[in-house]
């Protein structure tokens, strides 16, 4: 299901529908200040088939008052729900330093990876996926992302080559959205389901519904997709090699 090209792998992805909405939060005073609506908020949509859906913020949206109000436009939200994964890696049961992803519904794109040394150890990194191996160093703190044979995701890590190799002992925690995918497109008209820093007078007003959610690849997908992938390396002349950039994107 993955076709590494030595610059990025080809993978099959499922995408979260995206909206977007203008969000006011009544303060009741006009004393100045700003206002974070925190990353994983909720905003629960109309129902479709029945069914209504969760959409959450993936970082942090702080404003500064307007008048009595905190006024948020054109905040996107995405379907899906936030799932922390958390492993210890272990040198010697672990040589390569892979790592399975225990959900197949991820949006990968929401994917952050953090890694401290140890367990006990506050100092945190945040390793970006590698996405080509020609701008890689030693001393990169980067992860590479593939599909496993059973359709689950798989990470693991540079060797201080292509890449900075994790420390024996180092603690990782995978944050990641799961998501519905393409039923949920269409969704609209959403509520807050909660207070936000104490505030409760919330106006939810859409801007777009829902769209953009999808499932992953198909196989004919993927092999059409991969020799594209191949043959642009990262370079945008023909027609077929701005194709296969705009999808990556």
């Amino acid at each position: 299901r993955c076709l590494s090209d030595w610059s990025s792998d080809v993978c099959s992805f499922r995408s979260a529908p995206k909206a977007l909405i203008d969000v006011t939060v009544d303060s009741g005073s006009s004393n100045t200040g700003s206002l974070t609506i925190p990353k994983g908020y909720i905003f629960l949509s109309n129902q479709i088939d029945n069914q209504a859906y969760n959409f959450v913020t993936i970082e942090d949206n702080t404003v500064s008052k307007t008048g009595n109000n905190f006024v948020f436009n054109d905040l996107n939200i995405y379907e899906g729900k936030f799932v922390t994964y958390n492993f210890t890696h272990t040198q010697s049961s672990n040589p390569k330093q892979l790592f399975e992803i225990p959900e197949q519904n991820i949006d990968t794109s929401t994917l952050t990876v953090s890694v401290r040394p140890s367990k006990s150890n506050s100092e945190v990194s945040v390793y970006t996926q590698a996405q080509d191996v020609l701008v890689v160093t030693s001393t990169s703190e980067v992860y590479y992302l593939q599909e496993g044979q059973n359709g689950n995701y798989q990470i693991y890590f540079g060797d201080d080559v292509l890449g900075k190799k994790l420390p024996d002992g180092a603690y990782v925690t995978l944050n990641y959205l799961t998501t519905n995918g393409p039923i949920a497109n269409g969704a609209n008209n959403f509520v807050a389901t909660g207070a936000v820093s104490g505030y409760t007078n919330i106006v939810v007003d859409s801007v777009n519904k829902a769209s953009g959610g999808s499932v992953r690849e198909t196989v004919d997908q993927i092999k059409y997709a991969a020799p594209l992938n191949f043959l642009s390396q990262n370079r945008a002349v023909t027609k077929n090699d701005y194709i296969k950039l705009i999808q990556q994107k």
